[in-house]
């Protein structure tokens, strides 16, 4: 997972990223940011231009994106996942 986006998404900065890579399993497209296709300048700019002229859209991402962060990848979250796995591998 690009850590830069998750960081920026905890900060509350609703991230425009390409649909390849791990970024597209933590970013819902149109709820905490957006995912437009690879090689797609112009998809991008257009994610960019309506978070930029959508203050009101920005807020409320910005909100969906502090608790997709904090309720699904924050440190607590993983490491609970990792000894849930750890533990069904033993049993």
């Amino acid at each position: 997972l690009p850590r830069a986006m998750m960081e920026a998404m905890g900060y509350g900065v609703p991230p425009v990223i390409t649909d390849t890579g791990g970024g597209k399993e933590v970013v819902e497209d149109g709820v905490t940011g957006y995912v437009v296709p690879v090689n797609d300048a112009g998809a991008i700019a257009d994610r960019v231009r309506s978070l930029y002229n959508n203050p009101d859209l920005v807020a409320a991402m910005s909100l969906r994106c502090k608790e997709k962060i904090k309720n699904d990848v924050s440190l607590d979250k993983t490491v609970d996942q990792f000894v849930e796995y750890f533990q069904r591998i033993i049993s």
